[in-house]
């Protein structure tokens, strides 16, 4: 049995022919964009259905992951990022090949709240082409950990060293010591 294709629909609620949706919400439309503008600015302008563009922004100093946020057609003036557990996903994704469209689909203009919320779908238009995502250099969870002179020393002797009945036996005897406490 052929399972019937998911049909998606956009922020319109009409049909729309991608991989996969997402929903996620803008966040830092408190703070100035990075020419100092305010973004609140351009939000007030934002109504549903409104294009939007995503550009990763591997170099920022406190997420590698961050995603920015553009106006389609505007790409002097970011209004902000994408939540950090939706950027991960995404960033990835993008690194692998897949590419993305994206608008939004509601703006909660609460009373309560200083800043609105918006929240937007993410459309994954084309498939990953890379199964694993490429190593960056300099990112953090890339770099080994530097070996010291002891242990470095160890490992040299250990793989120089042939393999022998009782070498064997004493890392076995050192296997089932902490096995069995």
């Amino acid at each position: 049995m052929i399972r019937p294709k998911h049909q998606w629909t956009d922020a319109h609620g009409k049909p729309i022919e991608c991989i996969h949706r997402y929903g996620c919400q803008i966040v830092g439309l408190g703070h100035a964009n990075k020419h100092g503008r305010d973004r609140m600015l351009f939000i007030k302008h934002l109504t549903i259905g409104t294009r939007i563009v995503l550009i990763p922004e591997p170099n920022n100093p406190l997420d590698r992951n961050a995603i920015l946020v553009y106006l389609q057609g505007d790409f002097e003036n970011d209004i902000g990022y994408l939540h950090s557990s939706c950027a991960k996903r995404i960033c990835r994704m993008m690194e692998c090949g897949a590419t993305f469209s994206a608008q939004v689909y509601w703006i909660n203009q609460n009373s309560r709240r200083q800043f609105p919320e918006v929240f937007i779908f993410i459309y994954e238009l084309t498939p990953m082409t890379l199964v694993r995502r490429p190593t960056r250099k300099g990112a953090p969870e890339y770099k080994r950990p530097p070996l010291t002179s002891t242990l470095r020393g160890a490992i040299q002797t250990a793989l120089s060293e042939p393999e022998t009945e009782e070498r064997v036996g004493i890392w076995e005897r050192i296997r089932r010591s902490f096995l069995f406490r």
